[in-house]
């Protein structure tokens, strides 16, 4: 309905009364943007997934941002000619759902009218229980956590940085393979490019995770290389930040409880 990509695809599903009012001028009316909004997310650069069935209505995945959106079904309400849907918005990063202080929910009011389901009312729901104390305590351990997933966010560009940076040394250099040695993809030599400072990428202290997370390169076997792993661990694992892996694959996992060992054995691959 809101997706539709033909002519006229969203209007056919608004009341008649609200179709002829809409004839003078369409951007008179708040759906007009919300309809322009939603047909956004089909850009360039969005993966956009519709579902037929289930709670899911749709999915955004936003690669450059590590995350994506959806859009479900909370609620459903069926009385025949007359039906109401309780739609929430969910955002994630890295697999996580963002720390957001409360869901946005929509409740959209349908009916049937000439065999054709019309949109007849749409509410936005914003829950703010500020006198409850227990809300009030999840929303800060939502915020904490949101500090970490921004963390997070940062540790898996570096990752897919060092991953890139790995596969263009060891083409560079064939006689070496993959290296361990974290300089060797990074530094200057002399101003020239060379297998001990491949000028591939800045300098570890450079990051601005030098004091977040560390980042280990090894089991660089053979001669030349063929192999390497990379583990990127926080310093303080306490605070709910995950440990994140991967090799010579580029296939990202990750461990909960923040240890390189957890990950490499059995982490869970990044979605």
């Amino acid at each position: 309905m809101l997706l539709g990509k033909t002519p006229g695809a969203f209007e056919k599903h608004l009341p008649s009364a609200t179709q002829e009012f809409v004839k003078t001028d369409f951007g008179a009316m708040p759906m007009a943007t919300v309809a322009s909004m939603l047909g956004q997310l089909q850009q360039p650069g969005s993966d956009l997934e519709t579902f037929e069935t289930g709670s899911t209505l749709l999915r955004v995945e936003e690669p450059r941002n590590e995350g994506s959106i959806e859009l479900s079904v909370e609620d459903e309400i069926d009385g025949g000619d007359e039906a109401q849907l309780r739609l929430a918005l969910h955002i994630y990063r890295g697999g996580r759902a963002m720390p957001l202080p409360f869901v946005p929910t929509f409740v959209c009011r349908m009916m049937m009218e000439e065999d054709v389901w019309r949109l007849n009312e749409i509410a936005l729901d914003l829950r703010l229980p500020l006198g409850d104390a227990g809300w009030l305590d999840e929303v800060k351990q939502k915020v904490e956590k949101g500090t970490a997933q921004a963390h997070e966010m940062l540790v898996l560009r570096r990752m897919r940085m060092l991953l890139a940076a790995e596969l263009t040394y060891a083409n560079a250099y064939p006689a070496v393979g993959f290296t361990c040695t974290a300089s060797d993809l990074a530094g200057s030599d002399a101003g020239h490019p060379g297998p001990r400072a491949a000028m591939l990428i800045q300098d570890e202290a450079a990051s601005p995770l030098a004091d977040e997370y560390a980042f280990v390169l090894s089991d660089c076997r053979g001669a030349p290389a063929k192999h390497f792993r990379l583990a990127a661990v926080p310093e303080n694992p306490e605070n709910g930040e995950r440990a994140f892996c991967s090799d010579e694959s580029g296939k990202i996992r990750f461990a909960e409880d923040g240890r390189a060992a957890s990950c490499l054995e059995a982490g869970e691959r990044l979605p």
